[in-house]
């Protein structure tokens, strides 16, 4: 995958194995697409946004179809759920800050609550060798 290409968007879109990953990929997709929208919005005028989202639109009909309803959303926090392949149903909240000085840079926390069998997966995740052969199944 090209740098241009290797967004959250892009893999929703373009990669099986990312929308496995989402308990709810139909959900996921539609608010990454409504993000677009509103960050589009937001930068008329920046050239990346829009070749995204032509691009896309050129590659996928599901996203052209979720571009056409215009739908916009602007959400600070929320939960995710995803199906691991190693350990299973993982919950996580998530939180995206803004910077103060570049209002346009966020970092997003993903934490899961403390105690819980997602706590508990991302362990075990986290012990697992980074070139795992379980990892690229």
């Amino acid at each position: 995958m090209s740098a241009d290409r290797r967004s959250y968007l892009w893999a929703l879109f373009t990669d099986e194995h990312t929308r496995e990953l989402y308990v709810d990929a139909e959900s996921s997709i539609e608010k990454a697409v409504a993000y677009l929208r509103m960050n589009t919005g937001r930068n008329p005028n920046n050239p990346e946004i829009a070749r995204t989202s032509r691009e896309l639109a050129e590659h996928d009909a599901l996203f052209q179809q979720l571009w056409r309803e215009r739908h916009v959303t602007n959400r600070s926090t929320g939960v995710q759920r995803m199906q691991h392949p190693i350990v299973g149903r993982i919950e996580l909240t998530w939180m995206s800050l803004t910077l103060i000085d570049d209002s346009e840079q966020h970092i997003v926390v993903w934490i899961p609550e403390p105690g819980s069998p997602s706590a508990e997966a991302l362990t075990v995740l986290s012990g697992l060798p980074a070139d795992s052969a379980a990892l690229d199944s």
